[in-house]
């Protein structure tokens, strides 16, 4: 049996069209950024009772980045990030972003002993949990950050240098 190369027509159905006036040289924390600008008032993040505009996410996520990049974590790491479901999961994902660093989720319920597995195997910068994780974080071989002491940083360090690659 031989292979037949695709049309054309099938081409641009599995690919679509070609347009270079679409590719634009920017990274989520870039996107994430702009829309804060615009709409800085606007409601971001909803659950149950708690609820964030978009200003206060950008500034939560600055914090959460500001720590990370003054523990070491920058461009092309991996950072854990085991949190319960809610707001404070997604303003470390985006403050994990705005490090350059990217997240490796794990479920509220992974066992601790795969946590620790996955993260040596992806030579993880560190893992981002919560005050009531962390203490069964002990055995893993890399730096454990809380959601609560990250959120409360006050360094100055920026994402000055995390920018999308040429």
């Amino acid at each position: 049996m031989t292979s037949l190369p695709l049309s054309d027509a099938l081409h641009d159905i599995l690919h679509g069209p070609f347009r270079p006036d679409l590719i634009r040289n920017e990274i989520l924390a870039d996107l994430f950024e702009a829309s804060a600008r615009r709409t800085p008032d606007q409601i971001a993040l909803i659950f149950d009772q708690r609820q964030l505009t978009y200003a206060e996410l950008d500034a939560a996520a600055d914090r959460i980045a500001a720590g990370l990049i003054a523990s070491g974590v920058g461009a092309g790491q991996l950072v854990g990030l085991w949190l319960p479901r809610g707001i404070d999961l997604l303003i470390a994902q985006l403050g994990i972003a705005k490090s350059g660093a990217g997240w490796l989720p794990f479920d509220a319920d992974t066992p601790v002993e795969r946590i620790a597995v996955c993260l040596d195997d992806a030579k993880a910068a560190g893992i981002v949990s919560c005050l009531h994780f962390a203490p069964q974080l002990l055995s893993v071989s890399c730096p454990v950050w809380t959601i609560e002491t990250l959120l409360a940083t006050t360094t100055d360090a920026r994402r000055s240098d995390v920018r999308a690659h040429d």
